[in-house]
């Protein structure tokens, strides 16, 4: 249980780190969206339900970007890395 706190908190840091590039990029591995599914399984696994529908929301709204031409397609990019994010959600 301290451990999903932790790793938890480390998800808060991240988001409130003045890192844009991460949060516009679409990606599971190093993208906001992947950073806010893990969120939202941690905050599931401490039963935290409030986050979990932020957590949630927040990785719905890289919908749009992931589907730009902008947007690298790899195995954990673009469509394919926001698919996996829905995918464990």
């Amino acid at each position: 249980m301290e451990v999903n706190i932790k790793l938890l908190e480390q998800v808060e840091e991240e988001e409130s780190k003045d890192n844009r590039d991460r949060f516009e990029r679409v990606s599971f591995l190093n993208s906001g969206a992947g950073i806010y599914t893990l969120g939202a399984l941690i905050s599931h696994a401490i039963g935290d339900k409030e986050k979990v529908k932020s957590y949630i929301e927040k990785v719905k709204g890289y919908s749009k970007p992931c589907f730009t031409k902008d947007v690298q397609h790899g195995l954990q990019e673009g469509v394919a890395g926001y698919l996996y994010c829905l995918l464990l959600l």
